[in-house]
C-alpha cells in the first residue's frame, strides 16, 4: 500500500496486514502488549532475512533497527500493531498491523521483505505460532484502519507516547518534550496546540501508563496527547521514542 502524506509529512511507504489463525480465521491481542506483537513481526522479518539469505548489515539496521557508530539503523522499519477503534466494535483489540518502511529512498531490498511478510508467521518466545499475516490492499483498509491513515488536522495518540527525555512530572517539560518527539518524526507541519493526558482518548484504549514497557526505554516519561496542526496532515503519524514498536500511534480526531 503506497499512501502519499502531505507536504507537511514526510511521505512513507506502509503495508496493511490482518492477523489470522493458522485456520483462517480472525485473532486479536490485548492492546496493553502491543510490544509483544511488534516483537513478534520483527523476529518474522529477522526469520525472513535468514531464509532468503538476505545481506547481513540489511537485517541488522533495516530490519533489526541496530545502531553502529555512524548511527546505521535509524532508518529502519517500523512495528505498528493497530488496536481496533472508531469500528462500532471499539474494544481496542489488535487485529491489524503496519509495517512501515523509513522515509527517504527506498532501500532495494525493501520490496523483496515485504513480500516475505505475506503469510509469515508470528511466532513468541516460547515458540509457539501466535498469528500469521495476510496482506490488505488499500481497498480493503476498512473502518479499522481508516483513522490512522486519513487526512486531518487534530491527532489523538492511541498507544501512549514515550517522551525523548525528562519531563520531571511537570506539563509544560511534557508539551516541550513532544514537540521534540514531533521534530524527531520529520512532521513538517506547524503545530497550534498540544495538550497531554495520562487518561485514554479513545474509547477501548488504557491509561499511558498501563502499556507494556519496552525493556531500553523504561525510563521515558509517557502520556496521551492530542495535536493540532496549521493544516491538514495524512497518516500514519507515530512519534516518540517508541514509536518503531507501536508506541506513539496517533488517530485522527
Amino acid at each position: 500500500m503506497h499512501l502519499q502524506p502531505s507536504v507537511a509529512h514526510v511521505a512513507r511507504e506502509l503495508h496493511a496486514f490482518a492477523l489470522v489463525k493458522e485456520d483462517g480465521t480472525v485473532t486479536s491481542f490485548d492492546p496493553t502488549r502491543l510490544v509483544h506483537v511488534a516483537g513478534w513481526l520483527r523476529h518474522a522479518g529477522l526469520m525472513a532475512c535468514q531464509r532468503l539469505a538476505l545481506e547481513a548489515t540489511f537485517a541488522d539496521h533495516f530490519v533489526a533497527g541496530h545502531q553502529d557508530a555512524n548511527h546505521s539503523g535509524t532508518r529502519r522499519f517500523s512495528y505498528v500493531p493497530l488496536p481496533s477503534i472508531g469500528t462500532g466494535n471499539e474494544d481496542g483489540r489488535i487485529r491489524r498491523a503496519l509495517i512501515v518502511e523509513p522515509a527517504g529512498e527506498r532501500h532495494p531490498l525493501a520490496q523483496q521483505m515485504v513480500e516475505a511478510y505475506s503469510d509469515a508467521k508470528l511466532i513468541d518466545k516460547y515458540g509457539r505460532v501466535r498469528a500469521v499475516l495476510r496482506p490488505v490492499s488499500s481497498s480493503d483498509l476498512g473502518s479499522a484502519t481508516a483513522k490512522y491513515v486519513m487526512a486531518s488536522q487534530t491527532w489523538g495518540s492511541v498507544t501512549p507516547v514515550l517522551l525523548p527525555g525528562r519531563d520531571d512530572r511537570q506539563i509544560p517539560k511534557a508539551v516541550k518534550l513532544v514537540h521534540k518527539a514531533l521534530a524527531q518524526s520529520q512532521m513538517r507541519a506547524l503545530v497550534t496546540d498540544i495538550h497531554v493526558q495520562k487518561d485514554p482518548i479513545f474509547p477501548g484504549t488504557a491509561t499511558a501508563d498501563a502499556y507494556t514497557k519496552v525493556d531500553h526505554l523504561l525510563e521515558c516519561p509517557r502520556w496521551h496527547v492530542m495535536v493540532t496542526f496549521s493544516e491538514m496532515v495524512q497518516g500514519p503519524i507515530l512519534i516518540g521514542s517508541g514509536r518503531h514498536y507501536g508506541l506513539g500511534l496517533l488517530a485522527g480526531l
